[in-house]
């Protein structure tokens, strides 16, 4: 059962995906946490990653340097946050 939304999962997907990037992990969080199949968001992801709109290595280094610019962290805490977002 989904909840608010009559749009796909990919559809959904992409609306999320135009705001700000995600983690494959984060995505598929969010669908299913909004009633989405698993099936439908394996499919969805699948597509979102044919089409490079996902891409959890590209997603790792920008963050990998966003961090690391910062200065603020160390390597062991920036490794801990990029596992955390999968």
């Amino acid at each position: 059962m989904r909840l608010k939304s009559n749009k796909s999962a990919l559809a959904k997907a992409v609306d999320y995906l135009a705001v700000q990037d995600y983690s494959v992990k984060q995505i598929r969080d969010k669908l299913l946490r909004r009633g989405y199949q698993p099936s439908e968001i394996t499919a969805a992801i699948d597509k979102l990653i044919e089409k490079k709109y996902l891409d959890d290595e590209q997603l790792c280094r920008r963050y990998w340097q966003m961090y690391l610019t910062e200065g603020k962290c160390s390597i062991r805490q920036i490794k801990a946050k990029l596992v955390v977002k999968g």
